[in-house]
């Protein structure tokens, strides 16, 4: 006979989540944007997705039309995001 499991409400979630690191922002649940400085990073899955100086205009525009094509957000979220009109 099997016997069976009980779960425990005081068990600790098997992997949870980070903590959010200031300058960083979870903009969905697969988009990770982190801002120190002068310096951007996106992470997609937790994988550096694109890297660039926020100086970098064309870097910027770079990586915010690779995650429309890509499919990891919309328009209109990436523009918020990135603090540019709807």
């Amino acid at each position: 006979m099997l016997a069976t499991m009980k779960s425990s409400s005081r068990q600790p979630e098997l992997l949870p989540a980070p903590p959010a690191l200031s300058g960083s922002t979870m903009a969905n649940p697969h988009v990770c944007v982190q801002t120190e400085g002068n310096h951007r990073a996106i992470l997609v899955h937790g994988i550096v997705f694109s890297r660039y100086s926020t100086q970098d205009r064309a870097a910027e525009a770079y990586a915010m039309a690779t995650l429309f094509e890509s499919g990891y957000a919309g328009q209109n979220h990436i523009a918020r995001w990135f603090g540019y009109s709807t």
